[in-house]
């Protein structure tokens, strides 16, 4: 329940403050909420995922993280990971950035990647930022891209969408 101030005098901006905080309190959905992924061309195996989001204004923002295990593999390409949160149409499959990802290779380097929205729009890519050239592109990850993945390596995005109405 929202909570409302009485101020002594309305003035405008005395007005405007307490419409704010009416909508603080009907829109704010709450603190960050834990989600179990889905996953696709990836096993976690032992490995440890930290994952959740938060959903603000129509608008989603997650973190994950996963740190690899010893049975922690990348199946194929293109591994993708589900969404907590349906988001809304008309984002461009594979072309429109959602977000930045950490491909770390533990205690060597950390890759940067982008996170964009897959074809059925519910889950995300994670691409790798690779070099061609003079120009880096985006290309899908695998058991070797950017790297070849080993204990202690990790996936990390924080990514941000518009979810369905």
């Amino acid at each position: 329940m929202a909570r409302v101030r009485r101020y002594p005098e309305e003035t405008p901006i005395s007005d405007l403050q307490r419409r704010l905080e009416i909508i603080e309190g009907i829109v704010q959905v709450g603190g960050w909420q834990d989600w179990t992924p889905d996953y696709t061309n990836l096993t976690i195996g032992t490995g440890t995922v930290v994952a959740r989001y938060v959903t603000q204004f129509g608008l989603v923002v997650t973190q994950y993280e996963l740190t690899f295990a010893a049975d922690t593999t990348i199946d194929g390409t293109n591994p993708t990971i589900s969404l907590p949160v349906a988001p809304r149409s008309g984002y461009q499959v594979n072309r429109t950035p959602v977000g930045q990802a950490i491909l770390r290779d533990d205690g060597t380097a950390n890759y940067l990647g982008t996170c964009t929205l897959d074809s059925t729009l519910a889950t995300i890519n994670i691409r790798a930022n690779l070099a061609d050239a003079t120009h880096l592109k985006q290309g899908p990850i695998s058991a070797t891209v950017p790297h070849t993945w080993a204990v202690n390596d990790g996936i990390a995005f924080t990514i941000a969408y518009e979810r369905a109405s």
